[in-house]
């Protein structure tokens, strides 16, 4: 979702189908409810330290979490329909085809630009202006998580030739590309 990266793939690869990767559109959300978190944090005691109680999808709450966010809900309904709105965004990627992830974000977008927070209005800018390639993933579930893992353990450089060996990958035979990676400090793993 990074405008000078989109042009250059579609001047590499004209016909080729864009697909935004999953994490960085859950990404915005999760930033977009920290936001609010941030907006609630002066009134609510034990918001600050509880920032990965909220981040964290519910299903993966250890019991002691679990009863952080139900005190932060009982204390907050600000913080509460915005923990709602970021945890029904995830069920988009829950979805079985194209059509119904369609109608799923539409009606999505369309309560979240309801709600009263400038955060989540500036996500749904975000994902009206990218929906067409937000939705490919629907007709190809391609996704970078692996190279995305990588990220933290790696220079920028090696991070980018990941990147074009990953794409070349996909394109596999079809391509006709020949790619001369530099030489790479070995990574030593423990």
């Amino acid at each position: 979702m990074w405008q000078p990266f989109y042009h250059a793939v579609t001047q590499l690869f004209p016909d080729v189908s864009i697909v935004i990767d999953k994490y960085h559109v859950v990404q915005k959300i999760n930033h977009a409810l920290d936001s609010v978190r941030k907006t609630c944090q002066p009134s609510l005691k034990g918001v600050k330290k509880g920032r990965f109680s909220l981040l964290k999808r519910r299903f993966r709450l250890s019991e002691k979490q679990m009863n952080q966010l139900e005190a932060f809900h009982e204390a907050s309904d600000e913080l509460a329909y915005a923990y709602y709105l970021k945890e029904w965004f995830y069920d988009l990627y829950q979805q079985s085809s194209y059509e119904e992830a369609k109608a799923f974000l539409d009606t999505w977008i369309a309560e979240a630009e309801k709600s009263p927070f400038a955060s989540f209005h500036e996500v749904v800018k975000t994902l009206k202006h990218w929906q067409a390639h937000i939705l490919e993933y629907f007709r190809a579930p391609y996704t970078n998580a692996r190279t995305e893992g990588t990220n933290h353990t790696k220079s920028r450089t090696e991070n980018a030739w990941l990147m074009a060996i990953e794409i070349l990958t996909i394109l596999g035979s079809e391509s006709s590309w020949i790619v001369r990676a530099p030489s790479l400090p070995r990574l030593r793993i423990d």
